[in-house]
């Protein structure tokens, strides 16, 4: 994996600091597994120390030292699977004011995304189509609109496809979880 190296001198004013995948791209383990570590012998430092290595200090005078400066100039995102893994100290207000869940599309989100893609409006019939499939096949709003760019010139084509793509999901559920009810 390659170690994420920070310059604070190359970030402009207003700019959008993206980094992603916070919880696996750097180091960032809890303090208290680390003092339980300390406690039980074990090196809190791991097998990750050099001089590429980004420690949570480090991450945190970084982010601490761009924002006094001028930090009305420019956004940080961090983004994360795993927000139980990063340390409090990270996400303490002042440093990160603004936590977004981005879960999976709901059918009020679909209706926006069809509406927003391709100026349609589902209809009470088309919802009754779509409800029992959106919600159980974990498709995000990224998927759902890679789905319906394709087609974004028909809009039946693309309704009618995003259909087939949400029915195949979940035929692909089902069949996962009938392989492990009975482990074949």
């Amino acid at each position: 994996m390659a170690r994420p190296y920070i310059r604070s001198h190359h970030a402009s004013s207003k700019s959008i600091i993206v980094i992603e995948d916070i919880d696996c791209s750097i180091n960032l383990t809890n303090r208290n597994k680390a003092a339980v570590n300390v406690a039980q012998g074990a090196s809190s430092s791991g097998d990750d120390d050099g001089p590429n290595t980004i420690t949570l200090s480090s991450l945190l005078n970084f982010t601490d030292g761009l924002w006094s400066c001028c930090g009305s100039e420019r956004i940080f995102v961090f983004t994360t699977n795993h927000i139980e893994k990063l340390d409090p100290a990270l996400l303490r207000s002042g440093r990160m004011d603004m936590h977004i869940h981005m879960s999976y599309c709901s059918l009020p989100a679909l209706n926006i995304l069809l509406k927003n893609y391709l100026g349609y409006d589902l209809g009470r019939e088309a919802l009754e189509e779509f409800a029992p499939l959106v919600h159980p096949v974990e498709m995000t709003p990224a998927d759902i609109s890679e789905v319906l760019i394709k087609n974004r010139r028909n809009k039946t084509k693309a309704v009618a496809e995003l259909l087939e793509a949400l029915k195949i999901r979940a035929e692909k559920k089902k069949l996962k979880k009938f392989v492990k009810v009975y482990d074949f």
